[in-house]
């Protein structure tokens, strides 16, 4: 895994930015190691185990197998329906995991602008064919990709039982159409 996803990020050479895909698929190696070695901790732990519920975007932990195999393991999804373009929640827990990724229908309904929401369908998809992401980084890019790197940080460390989740979301709409130009 790390070796591939590393390939990929360094697509961008001979780009002046690549520090960004470096920094940027460092930080997500790091976060899909973490993820799977605490499961992998608790799944180790059999019936001593507590309860746990994961949700995830993460799918490379499934797709390169970096979970034991445990009978303490189960993998649950939304159904979803994919009606003219639109994605319809049905509110219905099933089994298995995800086909594909939603996060471009969810980024589209939450109003990030097309333009970060076409690129983030391309990318995705170069990623997922394992083919070379072509290189967008620009010192304007570059300027934009600290901004969103430390809106991700803020991100992480919100805390929503204390903080207001629609002042965080109207301060990231706002970020994000200031770097779309809109």
């Amino acid at each position: 895994l790390m070796d591939g996803a590393y390939a990929n990020a360094n697509a961008c050479s001979p780009c002046d930015g690549q520090w960004v895909a470096d920094v940027c698929c460092r930080k997500l190696l790091t976060r899909i190691a973490l993820l799977a070695a605490i499961l992998n901790h608790l799944l180790a732990m059999e019936l001593e185990c507590p309860l746990t519920l994961v949700s995830t975007h993460m799918h490379e932990i499934l797709k390169h197998s970096l979970l034991v195999r445990s009978r303490f393991l189960k993998f649950l999804t939304m159904q979803v329906l994919l009606r003219e373009g639109e994605l319809v929640y049905l509110f219905k827990v099933v089994e298995g995991v995800a086909g594909a990724s939603r996060g471009a229908f969810v980024a589209k309904a939450a109003g990030v602008p097309d333009v970060i929401v076409r690129r983030g369908i391309l990318v995705s998809e170069l990623y997922s064919s394992g083919k070379d992401i072509p290189c967008a980084v620009t010192a304007e890019s570059a300027r934009r990709a600290e901004i969103v790197e430390q809106l991700v940080d803020e991100f992480l460390q919100f805390d929503i039982e204390r903080g207001s989740l629609e002042r965080f979301k109207s301060g990231v709409l706002q970020v994000a159409a200031h770097l779309s130009g809109g």
